[in-house]
């Protein structure tokens, strides 16, 4: 099965959980939170995430990754770059071109302000897709933080969606 040229795999890498989204022509075929259960040492976590991306690689036929830009501020911060970097390379293995996205830059997108809460994030996306709202609607601390995850791989999904459409658009304007 070829490829789809407008589909999406969408990640917000982690090294505990790892947001995951398909988009295609502006339709959610797929998102959850993979969790790495098994973090006994590196090496394991990083072959957790490969299987999850080659899976996903398989079932969906993406044409693009798209991928929340890493900041070396955050804890665990050493591997949550060796596993970003893991993810672009199962991507590059299966010849896909990578969009990365700063957080910032996503929100501004979806919000209007860069300094928007990733709660905020989240209830845009939410918004735009009904059927997150159960996830969003979550009342434990845990729950908002553990779905973070998710609304966040969809919002990288969504801004690299627009900028491609953007972009065809723009080449067949180009043509005209």
């Amino acid at each position: 099965m070829p490829n789809n040229s407008s589909t999406i795999l969408a990640v917000d890498p982690g090294t505990r959980e790892m947001g995951v989204a398909v988009l295609s022509d502006g339709e959610l075929l797929f998102y959850g939170v993979k969790t790495v259960t098994d973090r006994r040492n590196p090496l394991i976590v990083l072959d957790a995430i490969s299987r999850c991306i080659r899976n996903l690689l398989e079932k969906y036929r993406p044409a693009n990754l798209a991928i929340e830009k890493m900041f070396v501020t955050q804890k665990n911060s050493a591997l949550l770059v060796v596993v970003a970097e893991q993810v672009k390379a199962v991507a590059r293995d299966a010849k896909l071109p990578i969009y990365e996205y700063a957080p910032t830059t996503v929100r501004k997108r979806l919000c209007q302000t860069g300094r928007a809460t990733k709660r905020e994030t989240a209830e845009v996306i939410a918004a735009r897709f009904p059927e997150l709202n159960r996830y969003y609607h979550r009342t434990k601390a845990w729950e908002r933080d553990y779905y973070s995850n998710l609304f966040d791989a969809v919002a990288v999904g969504v801004v690299c969606e627009e900028d491609l459409a953007e972009n065809e658009a723009a080449q067949t304007q180009e043509k005209i």
